[in-house]
């Protein structure tokens, strides 16, 4: 054996590889920056919320509305736009990031927190009943009711593009909606479309296959080091125009798409009574009549 390894790819396969792997510059190169990671909360339950708790909180003290953003999920990227699941993150990023009014108070742990309730009274009291399970977590910041430090909270505001670090598609979306990721979802800090493209298409999904590890079921792991390493050639101005035209269009017909799909998931539930639409629903499409009708009787159609 060569210490290179071995292969039992045929040469043409092998050759077709080695030119697509030279070609262009490394990502993180033609990004000008690194892959970055969801957000790990260290307790999940405490700063995931659902709608009726953000319309709540934000209800109870108005201030603290900028605090909550749109969360998204690995399970949530598709290919060009998210999905979106009506969740959000409760960002308190910590004090060694942020100045908060509490910042310096770290020597005496009980007056920060009374400046914590007084500044945000609804989302102090939606924390202190889990506050024995927040002091817990190896991942907080410099108060038990802040997320750990992380250097890059900003940049989840800008324009990005999103991806899974489990890849069973080449599904990359663009998100300039300011959303947080948990830590299922990666993004690269750019809203570049012709970037978008190409990771979106099959010939780079043709090269990830044969380039990121293989997990359970073939599902390929996107690490870090090796997205970095992508190779992406830069286009000429005249492709990039073309190219940045046709993503914003797909962009906007997946957008379309999801919402389409949402609103009849939603219709199916209101007409049913199903309480919780099952996964063999969500792609209906995919099912003929009989077929779905089926599958509502099995998810509890009477």
């Amino acid at each position: 054996l060569k210490p290179e390894g071995w292969t039992l790819e045929p040469p043409e396969v092998l050759r077709l590889f080695e030119k697509i792997k030279n070609s262009g510059q490394p990502l993180k190169d033609f990004v000008g920056d690194v892959p970055y990671r969801g957000v790990v909360t260290g307790l999940n339950e405490a700063f995931f919320i659902d709608q009726a708790t953000r319309d709540r909180l934000i209800a109870e003290d108005p201030k603290c509305e900028p605090l909550i953003k749109k969360l998204l999920r690995g399970r949530n990227v598709q290919r060009w736009a998210a999905e979106w699941g009506k969740e959000w993150l409760i960002a308190l990023p910590s004090s060694q990031n942020r100045e908060w009014p509490w910042a310096a108070m770290t020597q005496d742990e009980a007056k920060a927190e009374k400046v914590f309730a007084t500044e945000y009274p609804s989302l102090h009291a939606h924390f202190k009943p889990m506050e024995k399970a927040l002091r817990k977590r190896e991942d907080q910041g410099a108060f038990w009711w802040e997320l750990r430090s992380c250097d890059y909270y900003d940049k989840f505001d800008e324009a990005k593009i999103i991806y899974q670090d489990i890849q069973f598609h080449s599904w990359n979306a663009l998100d300039t909606d300011g959303c947080y990721l948990n830590n299922t979802a990666y993004f690269l800090s750019t809203g570049d479309l012709c970037l978008l493209a190409v990771l979106n298409s099959p010939l780079l999904w043709w090269f990830s296959f044969r380039y990121l590890p293989h997990g359970k079921d073939e599902a390929l792991r996107a690490f870090t080091f090796l997205i970095e390493a992508f190779p992406i050639s830069k286009p000429s101005p005249a492709n990039r125009d073309k190219i940045e035209e046709h993503v914003t269009r797909l962009i906007e017909r997946a957008k379309a798409f999801t919402e389409t799909r949402a609103a009849f998931l939603q219709w199916v539930t209101h007409e049913t009574s199903i309480a919780k639409v099952p996964s063999s629903l969500e792609t209906p499409w995919q099912l003929q009549p009989d077929g779905f009708l089926d599958e509502l009787k099995k998810a509890g159609l009477k």
